[in-house]
């Protein structure tokens, strides 16, 4: 069950920024270095998410006072959204659009993680929607 709920998950990867993408009126393009970049992203994408979900999610949740269905994801993802922020490299719009979709991501693959226990489809959304949010959004913002 777990994975049929996590190929959903990467299904939601494309369709998230897609739709973004029609919604600012832009193009779809598809670059052979976007799946280079997917791969070589998968450390990277690894590391965040089980630091997010394997430890500090799992250790939050037997907390008594965040005992609750949204409570940790609500937390993981205001964390991870302002993990996004820099302000050396602070550029309007991107950088706010940045941390509000981090803090999205970050909510919905908590959500997926403690209710599932599956990183490996976390990870790959992960590693997916980076190039696609770099090569496809970011240029239109």
């Amino acid at each position: 069950m777990g994975w049929i709920a996590g190929a959903r998950l990467i299904v939601l990867a494309f369709v998230g920024p897609i739709a973004t993408i029609f919604l600012l009126g832009g193009t779809l393009f598809f670059k052979p270095e976007m799946i280079t970049e997917a791969l070589g992203y998968l450390w990277s994408a690894f590391a965040q998410e089980f630091l997010l979900c394997s430890i500090f999610a799992n250790n939050m949740s037997r907390l008594d006072l965040l005992r609750g269905n949204l409570r940790v994801p609500l937390l993981a993802g205001l964390l991870f959204g302002a993990f996004h922020y820099h302000p050396m490299n602070f550029a309007w719009p991107q950088t706010p659009f940045m941390m509000g979709f981090t803090a999205l991501m970050g909510f919905t693959l908590t959500f997926y993680f403690l209710k599932y226990r599956f990183l490996w489809p976390v990870i790959a959304l992960h590693a997916i929607g980076f190039p696609m949010l770099e090569e496809w959004i970011n240029p239109l913002l």
